[in-house]
């Protein structure tokens, strides 16, 4: 009979409701009944939203992963060096293993990254500052030049001449 009359929960809920209602036997409503009958449309009641409940997203799901290790793994600087202490609790101790070794494999690779920039960012700064340097070196070599031509002034070496920039 529930089959043919009703799709799904909620009309069952109702169906129930109507049982209770006016058009009922009115011996037969005890007090108890209708509190068994409100409990089991509660339960429906739950259940339906349960099963209406979207699952996790791919992000909900990689940050309660994320969250999880976090929570197994401790890491601590050892005094006085540039080392670091990592721990993993964990009950499989392969698990525990892995997460460590990964750990140190992704901050050592972090730590040899930064040390690439910097001194790239190093090597940068000086070629730059060679290049200012050799500029102002012509420029200045320039002008003595031009001061010796203009005063008359000669070296006692002999003959200088100013080649331009290949003549260091």
């Amino acid at each position: 009979m529930f089959e043919e009359e009703f799709d799904d929960s909620t009309h069952i809920a109702d169906y129930l409701d109507a049982e209770t209602g006016p058009n009922s036997n009115k011996d037969l409503e005890i007090s108890s009944v209708k509190k068994l009958i409100a409990q089991y449309k509660q339960n429906l009641k739950l259940l339906l939203n349960i099963e209406n409940k979207t699952p996790p997203t791919l992000l909900e799901k990689f940050n309660s992963r994320i969250n999880a290790i976090k929570g197994k793994v401790s890491i601590e600087e050892v005094a006085e060096t540039r080392l670091l202490k990592i721990s993993v609790k964990d009950i499989d101790p392969e698990q525990a293993s892995l997460i460590a070794n990964t750990l140190a494999q992704q901050y050592i690779e972090f730590n040899l990254a930064n040390r690439m920039s910097a001194s790239k960012d190093t090597l940068d700064w000086m070629n730059n500052e060679l290049y200012s340097l050799k500029k102002k070196l012509e420029d200045d070599e320039k002008t003595f030049f031009e001061f010796k031509q203009r005063e008359k002034v000669f070296s006692i070496a002999g003959k200088q001449k100013y080649g331009g920039p290949e003549t260091v």
